[in-house]
């Protein structure tokens, strides 16, 4: 043991000499406590690790055939190309053009809108399905604003022969 000076105030003693080395039951508790510090350190990190993984896991993930994580964007591929198929066919029914043409656009703007989203979320995933989707959606997008023009054009026309013609204008 060293040599200790006496220490009115309870401070660090100093040594005269050589330096102190440690009881091994004061190495062995060190080495202890060091164990259970790097314990709780891992744990700690692990449950960060955790909130993490929890957090981006809220973004469901879904596997593709190419390999690629795909972030859920609310629908599907599938949904997205059948809304724009639908917004393309219902464009082109004749007979109740203005009401087939506002679901056309309707169905149309969805069509779109929802691929836009769907290919920001996942912009390194080339979708098919996506693509003809937003296609189709455009097209019948832009002919049900054609089919709502010109069937008011004609409803208008029509309503105005109906009305005139029996007071004899035409």
């Amino acid at each position: 043991m060293a040599y200790y000076e006496e220490n009115p105030n309870n401070q660090q003693p100093e040594t005269q000499g050589q330096p102190v080395q440690p009881e091994p039951q004061v190495q062995q508790a060190e080495q202890g406590n060091q164990g259970q510090q790097f314990q709780q350190n891992q744990q700690y990190q692990q449950g960060n690790q955790g909130q993490q993984f929890q957090q981006a896991g809220q973004q469901q993930y879904q596997q593709t055939s190419q390999g690629y994580n795909v972030v859920d964007a609310g629908h599907s591929p599938t949904q997205i190309m059948v809304f724009g198929i639908v917004s393309l066919c219902v464009s082109v029914i004749i007979g109740w053009t203005v009401i087939f043409g506002i679901l056309s656009i309707v169905f149309g703007a969805l069509a779109m809108s929802w691929s836009k989203k769907y290919m920001q979320a996942n912009p390194n995933v080339d979708n098919g399905q996506v693509k003809a989707g937003r296609i189709t959606g455009i097209i019948g997008f832009i002919f049900g604003i054609i089919d709502v023009v010109f069937g008011t054009i004609t409803w208008i026309s029509v309503g105005c022969v109906a009305c005139l013609a029996p007071l004899g204008y035409m």
